[in-house]
C-alpha cells in the first residue's frame, strides 16, 4: 500500500499553498496512493472534503489510533507514528511517500523546483547518492588529505553554489559537505569577495608562499645544516655552529621535537576555551622556547625556523588541509635529515604524486594546476569580469549569474 502523508498547510487559503496543492497533486496523479493521512491543526474541512472527493480516495484527519487495510498508526496534530516507521513529522512545502509493505518512506520536497525540473532533480538525487556512497567508502582511505569541504558559513556555501558545486546537507546539522572539491578550493576564503581584487590577490598568492615555507623550511634547514654546510653563507654557518656548540642534540631531534612540541601546544589551545587556549599557545610557546634555549636543549636557529613554520601554517584557512600537510611537514623534516636535500625532493615529488592521484567526485585534487587554469587559482578577477564558472566543474550553465 502506497500512502502519503501530508499537513493541513496545502489546504490554507494562500498562493502557496495551492501552488504546493497543485504540485502535490501532479505526484498523486503519477503514484495513485491508496490511502492520504493529514495532520490536521486548524479547521479546513470544507478544502478536504472537496480534495478526497476529487481523487475518491481515503482521507484520515481523525486525531488518535487508527487501523486502516492492516495499517495500523497514531495520527496526531503535528506528527505520525506509523508501524514498522520511525515517528514522522511534515513541514510547509514537503510530503512523506510511504510504502508500506515494502517498509519505505521518504520525504519528497516541493518547494525547491517547479514541475518540470522534479524528474531532473531525482535523477541528479540518486547519482549524488551513489557519488557519495563511493565517496565515503573511500578506495584511498589513508590519504590525509580531506576530499571534501565542510562549512557553517552560509557565503561559503553561496559562493560554492555559484562556482557551480553540490552543496549536501543533512537535517539538524549545522555543517554542510561542498562538493566536489580541489586544492585550491581550501586556499581561497569567501571573505576575498568582500576584499577589493587586488587586496585577495595578494591574500592568496601569499598564502600559496606560506604554505611552501611552513610545508618545507624545517626540512630544508636539516638538511643544508647535516649535509649541505657549503650551500649555507659563511656568516651563516659560523652563527649556526656557535649557537650549537653547547646543544647535546643534532640538528634533527631538534627540530622534530621542536615540532612535536609545538604541534602539543596547538592540541593544547584547541581543548581549552577560546580565551584561553590561545594566551595558553603563545605564552606556553615563549615561555617553553625561551627555556630550553637558555638551558642548551636546542638551538636559537632551530627554534626560529620551526616557530617561522608553525605561523606560516596558521596562514592556512581550512584545517583540515593543515592538519595533512603538518604531517607531512614532519616527514619531510626526518627526509632532509637523514637523505639531505635529495630527501626533500624525493618526499616533495611523492607528495605531488599523491595529489595527482586524488579525485573528488571526479575532478582532479590538483585542478586547476593541471589544466591550464592557473591565472583564476592566484588572481581573484573583478566580479564584474567574473562571467564564467570554473569549466573544469563542467556546470550545466557555463555562465555566472549576473
Amino acid at each position: 500500500m502506497l500512502l502519503y502523508y501530508i499537513d493541513d498547510s496545502f489546504f490554507r487559503p494562500t498562493a502557496f499553498a495551492r501552488l504546493m496543492r497543485a504540485r502535490l497533486e501532479s505526484w498523486m496523479e503519477r503514484d495513485r496512493p491508496q490511502l492520504v493521512v493529514v495532520s490536521v491543526s486548524v479547521r479546513c474541512d470544507s478544502a478536504l472534503r472537496e480534495f478526497a472527493q476529487r481523487w475518491q480516495i481515503p482521507v484520515l484527519t481523525s486525531s488518535g489510533v487508527f487501523d486502516y487495510g492492516g495499517v495500523r498508526g497514531i495520527l496526531r496534530c503535528d506528527s505520525l507514528l506509523l508501524e514498522p516507521f520511525p515517528l514522522m513529522r511534515c513541514y510547509s512545502g514537503s510530503f512523506i511517500r510511504a510504502e508500506v509493505r515494502r517498509g519505505r518512506a521518504e520525504r519528497v520536497y516541493l518547494d525547491f523546483f517547479p514541475d518540470e525540473q522534479t524528474e531532473a532533480f531525482l535523477r541528479l538525487s540518486e547519482q549524488l547518492e551513489k557519488m557519495l556512497s563511493e565517496q565515503l567508502a573511500e578506495k584511498k582511505w589513508y590519504s590525509p588529505f580531506p576530499q571534501f569541504q565542510t562549512t557553517q558559513r552560509p557565503d561559503r556555501a553561496a559562493m560554492a553554489v555559484l562556482e557551480g558545486r553540490v552543496i549536501v546537507m543533512c537535517d539538524n546539522s549545522p555543517i554542510g559537505l561542498i562538493l566536489p572539491t580541489d586544492y585550491n578550493s581550501f586556499i581561497r576564503t569567501s571573505d576575498d569577495y568582500y576584499s577589493r581584487f587586488e587586496i585577495a590577490t595578494f591574500g592568496r598568492i601569499l598564502r600559496y608562499l606560506a604554505l611552501g615555507v611552513s610545508l618545507l623550511l624545517p626540512g630544508i634547514y636539516a638538511a643544508m645544516a647535516m649535509f649541505h654546510q657549503q650551500m649555507l653563507p659563511t656568516k651563516l654557518l659560523l652563527s649556526i655552529i656557535e649557537s650549537k656548540q653547547d646543544v647535546p642534540f643534532s640538528t634533527l631531534f631538534e627540530v622534530v621535537g621542536l615540532l612535536c612540541a609545538f604541534e602539543l601546544l596547538q592540541q593544547a589551545g584547541l581543548h581549552l576555551p577560546q580565551a584561553v587556549g590561545t594566551a595558553v599557545s603563545i605564552i606556553g610557546g615563549l615561555v617553553v622556547g625561551t627555556a630550553a634555549v637558555d638551558a642548551k636543549l636546542v638551538s636559537p636557529a632551530a627554534l626560529i625556523v620551526t616557530a617561522s613554520s608553525g605561523i606560516c601554517g596558521f596562514t592556512l584557512p581550512n584545517r583540515e588541509l593543515s592538519d595533512a600537510l603538518r604531517l607531512w611537514r614532519l616527514g619531510l623534516t626526518v627526509l632532509g635529515g637523514v637523505l639531505g636535500l635529495f630527501g626533500v625532493t624525493a618526499g616533495l615529488l611523492l607528495l605531488l604524486i599523491k595529489l595527482a592521484g586524488l579525485e573528488s567526485l571526479g575532478r582532479s585534487y590538483l585542478a586547476p594546476f593541471g589544466e591550464a587554469e592557473v591565472k583564476g587559482a592566484l588572481v581573484r578577477e573583478r566580479l564584474t569580469e567574473q562571467k564564467w564558472r570554473d569549466g573544469t566543474l563542467r556546470p550545466l550553465g557555463e555562465r555566472n549569474q549576473r
